[in-house]
């Protein structure tokens, strides 16, 4: 289990989970629905970078998730190496 999915509440279901390559790494992106959400926020997608380091998307299907956060993931993963 993920330090992130222990900080998860029980409504919210893991879909599934996928890795996704970026720079010679894999970074597991886990798809995750939320059915007391509104619509346009039921679903989400999260990626644990390390302690207390999580991206989060959020969005209205499992795909539209999944494709918002492979689009950020390498902006954070950037991000992260400037500091």
């Amino acid at each position: 289990m993920r330090v992130y999915e222990q900080h998860r509440t029980t409504v919210e279901k893991l879909l599934y989970s996928v890795d996704v390559p970026w720079d010679g790494k894999e970074y597991v992106v886990d798809i995750y629905r939320h059915p007391a959400k509104k619509a346009r926020c039921s679903h989400s997608a999260a990626t644990v970078l390390g302690p207390g380091d999580t991206i989060i998307s959020d969005g209205r299907s499992p795909e539209e998730v999944l494709n918002r956060q492979q689009t950020i993931l390498p902006l954070a993963l950037l991000s992260r190496s400037l500091l």
